[in-house]
């Protein structure tokens, strides 16, 4: 089923939306894209002495790089749809406090 317009829906469930869609984000930003950052940070950290984790391959690296590029897309979706409901949300506050 296709995700409603923002614009399309009335007031009330757009804010409900918004607050479904942040907390969305919040979660996930916690629990899936942080991890993995940080993840792929130690994967590929050096110390102080210059030396790196020797036994990681290109492979390794690659995968967590693309897994973290697929979190981050995913993210940027929801975020795209909580700005789609702020803004409506603001144009419809002010056409009802503007009387139209």
């Amino acid at each position: 089923m296709a995700e409603r317009r923002a614009a399309d829906m009335p007031l009330r469930e757009v804010f409900t939306e918004a607050e479904r869609l942040a907390r969305e984000l919040v979660d996930h930003l916690e629990n899936g894209f942080l991890p993995k950052a940080s993840g792929l940070r130690d994967l590929v950290s050096v110390s102080d002495q210059g030396v790196g984790a020797d036994d990681v391959h290109d492979v390794t690296v690659r995968n967590h790089a693309a897994q973290l590029l697929d979190r981050a897309r995913f993210a940027n979706e929801l975020y795209k749809r909580f700005d789609e409901c702020v803004e409506t949300i603001g144009q419809k506050v002010s056409r009802i406090t503007s009387g139209q």
